[in-house]
């Protein structure tokens, strides 16, 4: 019975100080930080903010600067870590090594600017495009020289495409022919 009971008493002390060490081991803390704007100095707000592993493409957490331009990324475990910042119209800035460690889980990196992307032109082509048909305030405009059909027929051809035209196989409107009986 003795021997039972000093087994139980030990495991359970065991079982105790394994429970103390994974604690230890699993702190996790924050990194912190702030982007600006080269030129204006000004926050860059909903700055994309990704925390990579060294040597990683995968990132492991990630957060948006708020309208202060202030990022804090928590729930970092100990480690080397790699940070990239990324905006629209800005080039990224990518910040390596960032270092956490047990005795230290804290890490700020300042004040991050992030600078103008710029591209430039070589050159510039502008083609304006019209319609087939358009339609304007009092008429309606037909555009021949856009209609690939009319190169190889003739004007009445044309005109029997035409919206609201009513033309006969030789070429006659059936309107005009009704005038030229009523004469």
């Amino acid at each position: 019975m003795k021997k039972i009971f000093h087994f139980v008493l030990l495991l359970v002390i065991f079982s105790a100080n394994a429970q103390n060490y994974p604690v230890a081991a699993g702190l996790k803390g924050k990194i912190t930080g702030m982007v600006t704007d080269s030129i204006t100095k000004a926050p860059v707000d909903y700055a994309s903010v990704s925390l990579y592993k060294t040597d990683s493409t995968t990132p492991i957490t990630g957060a948006l600067t708020d309208e202060t331009g202030s990022f804090k990324l928590n729930e970092v475990p100990a480690g080397t870590y790699t940070l990239a910042i990324s905006f629209i119209g800005y080039n990224t800035r990518t910040i390596t090594p960032i270092t956490t460690t047990d005795a230290k889980l804290d890490a700020s990196v300042g004040k991050i600017i992030l600078s103008s992307e710029t591209n430039t032109l070589k050159e510039v082509v502008v083609v304006g495009n019209t319609q087939l048909v358009s339609n304007k305030i009092d008429k309606i405009v037909y555009n021949v020289e856009k209609d690939v059909t009319a190169g190889g027929g003739n004007a009445s051809d044309v005109l029997q495409k035409v919206p609201l035209v009513n033309v006969d196989m030789e070429g006659k409107s059936p309107s005009a022919a009704t005038e030229m009986c009523a004469f």
